[in-house]
């Protein structure tokens, strides 16, 4: 029986989950949170959380090309 389905469908809710919890932090703050608490993420779900995020997308500032 292939008990890792539920996870994989789960790390996208686990990933915002971690990215709010850490405070809206970036990329790494959010790494060390999911760490702390033995979340199975990895720096690329993070920066996925961190680019969809509205509040970071508003509150951050935009890099000029």
């Amino acid at each position: 029986m292939d008990t890792s389905q539920p996870l994989f469908l789960a790390i996208p809710v686990i990933t915002k989950w971690d990215h709010k919890q850490s405070g809206h932090g970036d990329r790494d703050e959010g790494c060390v949170w999911a760490q702390q608490h033995e979340h199975p993420l990895t720096k690329t779900n993070l920066v996925t959380a961190t680019t969809k995020c509205p509040f970071c997308q508003q509150w951050r500032p935009k890099l000029n090309p």
